[in-house]
């Protein structure tokens, strides 16, 4: 994985940005609240309940590689389909998605490659002030199963912090759960605007416990969590 990517600090001071992050009143943290807010263990087991299609849970397992790569591998939705991912941590404990593979009942449907990687977290998140917002571009390769690969797309995202909440998910409690928003930034292939908006709440030694799709009203929350 190439370890460079391009990143945009957005600041309040700057009126050419006011559009993309608003300037809060609430202070920063003086230091990032302990744990690992994005652990990577090998043999790792979360399930998470999806409201969509009717309600179901998703078993997501970890499997280390060595040298810090991770296969990433989840169950079928009701619709069959399922992925399975490469993840790459790099020196600044930040977490790439490399690569992933589309299976549709069981079928290989479609192949994508991240240069240099689609971020899943980056610890610098802990640092931001409320409302302060960065920006990560890659490019993504995709290949449909039995075709050659389609051109490099150019693609981004904004993700902006909200602080720091306690959240009740599914009748646990977390404490200190960052909250980061991330915004598409970059159009489709007729030049329209991909718009969509997520809303992740992550916890201390723990990960990911919510997942909100505020365009739809989608949730993903976490059942459970567990290390081997």
């Amino acid at each position: 994985m190439k370890s460079s990517c391009f990143v945009l600090r957005v600041l309040c001071a700057s009126p050419l940005i006011l559009s993309l992050a608003g300037c809060g009143d609430a202070a920063p943290p003086d230091t990032a609240p302990d744990g690992d807010y994005y652990p990577m263990v090998d043999g790792s087991v979360a399930v998470y309940r999806h409201s969509s299609n009717g309600g179901w849970d998703e078993t997501v397992t970890l499997t280390g590689d060595g040298d810090g790569v991770f296969s990433e591998l989840d169950t079928p939705n009701p619709d069959g389909e399922h992925t399975e991912s490469l993840q790459e941590v790099d020196e600044q404990g930040r977490v790439w998605r490399t690569s992933k593979e589309d299976y549709v009942d069981g079928e290989l449907d479609i192949s994508v490659v991240y240069d240099p990687g689609f971020i899943r977290f980056d610890p610098a998140w802990l640092g931001l002030k409320p409302n302060e917002s960065v920006r990560v571009a890659y490019e993504r390769t995709e290949t449909p199963a039995g075709s050659a690969p389609e051109p490099a797309r150019d693609r981004a995202h904004i993700y902006t912090s909200y602080g720091y909440e306690t959240v009740t998910v599914l009748g646990t409690t977390y404490h200190d759960c960052l909250v980061i928003r991330r915004d598409r930034d970059y159009e489709d292939t007729q030049g329209n605007a991909e718009d969509q908006q997520k809303q992740f709440y992550f916890a201390p030694g723990v990960g990911k416990v919510r997942e909100v799709n505020l365009d739809s009203g989608s949730t993903e929350e976490l059942v459970s969590y567990d290390e081997d």
